[in-house]
C-alpha cells in the first residue's frame, strides 16, 4: 500500500515535469568564434512588447536580439555561450525573451571580463568591468535600466574619476570657493596701512558731500521768481532815480516864484 501510495505522490510531479519539457527544447547554434547553447519555447507565444526593451528569439537557426519586437520562438531558459576552446564566454537565464538574473561574461583566458544584473530586460544593482588580467576598471550602479549612483574608474586598483548619476543624468559637483592664499607678515602691515588711508579718504569725501547737501539747492522755479524779484527791484530803482532827478527842478522853479 505505502509503494502504491508513494507512486501516486511521484506521478503528478512527473508528468508536470515532462509537460515543462514539452514547452520548451534546447539548440545549439555555430558561429565561427562562438557556440550557443540554449533553451527555445517550443510555440511561438504572444506576448505584450515593450518598445524600450530587447528581446531575445530564434528563428531560422540563429538567435536574435530586437528592441521592442519579435519575430519566431522566444527564448525562455538558460542561455550559455562557448569559445571554440571549450571555455566560457557567455552565462545568463533569459524569461520570456528577456534578460533576467545575473549574467556573467569570460575573456577566452577564463578571466571574468563583466557580471552584469537584470531584472525583467532592464539592467539593475552593480555592473562591474575588469580587464584581462582580471583587474577592475569600472563600476556603475544602475536602476530601472539607467544609470543610478557612483560610476568609478580604477587603475591599478585606485579610483582615478568618478561620476555620480540619478535617472540616467549626471549629477554635476558644485564649485568648491577657493581659499584665500597665505599672506606674509609684511604684506599684512602693508594692506592694513592701506585700508587706513581708504578709510581717511572715505571719511573726508563724506564730510564735504555732506557741507554740500546742506546748502538749499535751487529749483527752476526757485530761479525764475528769483530773477523776477531782481527786476522788478532794478525797475524800483529806476524810478527812483528818475523821481530824484526831477525834484530838483521843481524845487528851483518854486523858488523862481
Amino acid at each position: 500500500m505505502k509503494i502504491i501510495f508513494n507512486l501516486f505522490l511521484i506521478l503528478p510531479l512527473f508528468v508536470c515535469a515532462q509537460t515543462n519539457k514539452k514547452d520548451v527544447y534546447t539548440v545549439y547554434i555555430n558561429y565561427p568564434d562562438y557556440t550557443i547553447k540554449t533553451d527555445v519555447s517550443s510555440v511561438v507565444k504572444k506576448i505584450k512588447v515593450k518598445q524600450n526593451l530587447v528581446y531575445y528569439w530564434y528563428s531560422s537557426n540563429k538567435i536574435h536580439e530586437t528592441k521592442g519586437g519579435y519575430d519566431g520562438k522566444i527564448l525562455n531558459g538558460s542561455y550559455t555561450a562557448f569559445y571554440l576552446s571549450g571555455n566560457l564566454k557567455e552565462k545568463g537565464q533569459i524569461k520570456t525573451g528577456l534578460k533576467n538574473g545575473e549574467w556573467i561574461m569570460w575573456f577566452e583566458n577564463g578571466k571574468i571580463q563583466s557580471v552584469k544584473k537584470w531584472h525583467n530586460g532592464l539592467q539593475t544593482s552593480v555592473y562591474k568591468v575588469y580587464d584581462v588580467k582580471g583587474n577592475l576598471i569600472v563600476e556603475e550602479y544602475y536602476k530601472n535600466g539607467m544609470l543610478n549612483g557612483k560610476q568609478l574608474f580604477y587603475e591599478d586598483g585606485k579610483i582615478i574619476s568618478s561620476k555620480k548619476f540619478k535617472n540616467g543624468r549626471e549629477i554635476l559637483p558644485k564649485e568648491k570657493k577657493k581659499k584665500s592664499e597665505k599672506i606674509k607678515p609684511e604684506e599684512k602691515n602693508n594692506l592694513k596701512e592701506q585700508d587706513k588711508s581708504k578709510k581717511k579718504l572715505s571719511f573726508f569725501k563724506k564730510k564735504e558731500n555732506k557741507n554740500n547737501n546742506d546748502k538749499p539747492i535751487e529749483s527752476n522755479e526757485d530761479k525764475k521768481k528769483k530773477s523776477l524779484k531782481d527786476k522788478f527791484k532794478e525797475l524800483f530803482k529806476k524810478k527812483e532815480k528818475t523821481s530824484e532827478n526831477k525834484e530838483p527842478h521843481i524845487k528851483k522853479k518854486e523858488k523862481s516864484k
